[in-house]
This record gives C-alpha cells, sequence and structure tokens, in this order.
C-alpha cells in the first residue's frame, strides 16, 4: 500500500499488491504508518472504490484533523498522542 495523497480530512492510499486490500467491515480498522522508528496510528479505515476486496484506491480518516481526533479521544480518552 502506498500513501498517494493527503488532505487535511483523509489520507488516500493505492494498493496493488498481491494479496487483500482493505474490503467490506474494515471500517473503523487503524492504518499505521512508521514514525521515528515507532509504530503509529495515522488514519481510520473509511472507505475504498472495489468490493473484491484484491486492489484500488482507499480511504482513511486522518488523525491529524482536530476534529477527528477529537471523535477518537471521546471513544477512547486513554488513548496517547503524539
Amino acid at each position: 500500500m502506498t500513501v498517494d495523497r493527503i488532505d487535511s480530512d483523509f489520507i488516500y492510499t493505492i494498493f496493488e499488491g498481491v494479496g487483500s486490500n482493505t474490503c467490506s467491515g474494515d471500517s473503523g480498522g487503524p492504518l499505521f504508518v512508521q514514525e521515528a522508528g515507532t509504530w503509529v496510528i495515522a488514519g481510520v479505515t473509511s472507505g475504498g472504490d472495489t468490493a473484491d476486496c484484491l486492489s484500488g484506491s482507499n480511504d482513511f480518516a486522518n488523525l491529524r484533523h482536530a476534529e477527528i481526533m477529537g471523535h477518537v479521544l471521546g471513544l477512547v480518552p486513554a488513548a496517547e498522542q503524539r
């Protein structure tokens, strides 16, 4: 999976590999990235553009967006922010 572009609301990725892409039911799952050698959650699975779950583009809610992060912290107040 590679990052295609990022805006204030979403992180957009493209998956062209072998195996499985995000799929129906994955919404709410994490998008992990490495920052300074540490794995962190950068986004939350929101949607994609294919039904076969094998390739395509995906949208992840960008946790750097204050409203989105505020919602997450409202659900999981003990989550650690960096």
